[in-house]
């Protein structure tokens, strides 16, 4: 999370697997930095990559995702990219009849999803918005560490001494 806190918009890095180049076309377009987007053709590629570069998203098609499902569901699937890249914000993209597979890749914990054909301000939306939120959260911890390391001592008023070590 914190890798996001001082990355500009422009800065931002993505990868994506998708069997159709246009993915990768929109995914372009959506970022400022043509440069700041790779391809990866396979997920072994992609895992390589992830493994080298930092990237901010990883934007996967739900039919490669699936593939490696196995049967036991996308968090198995996911595992091995969280592996490579802990803090990789995987967006699952999707045709429109497959979207409850989409959802069920989002609650085994990718961020997002997106449907076919992608829309270049729609990709954009959904990047935002996934860094807003980290941002979000990061802030949220850090106030809630201070207010911990000293605000509560204010609050919280005891005579006793063990208690006041605790």
């Amino acid at each position: 999370m914190g890798s996001f806190r001082n990355r500009s918009e422009s800065s931002r890095t993505a990868l994506v697997i998708a069997p159709d180049r246009s993915a990768f076309q929109t995914v372009c377009t959506s970022f400022r930095e043509r440069k700041a987007v790779d391809e990866a053709s396979t997920l072994d590629v992609a895992i390589e990559l992830l493994r080298a570069r930092h990237y901010d998203f990883l934007f996967i098609d739900l039919g490669i995702l699936k593939s490696r499902t196995r049967g036991n569901g996308y968090k198995t699937a996911l595992q091995p990219l969280w592996l490579a890249a802990p803090d990789v914000e995987i967006i699952v993209m999707s045709p429109p009849e497959t979207i409850r597979e989409a959802v069920m890749a989002v609650k085994a914990g990718a961020s997002n999803y997106l449907t076919y054909p992608l829309d270049p301000d729609e990709v954009k939306y959904v990047a935002d918005s996934i860094y807003e939120s980290i941002v979000m959260q990061s802030e949220f911890a850090y106030l809630r560490d201070k207010f911990w390391e000293g605000d509560s001592l204010e609050l919280v008023q005891t005579r006793s001494p063990a208690m006041k070590q605790v």
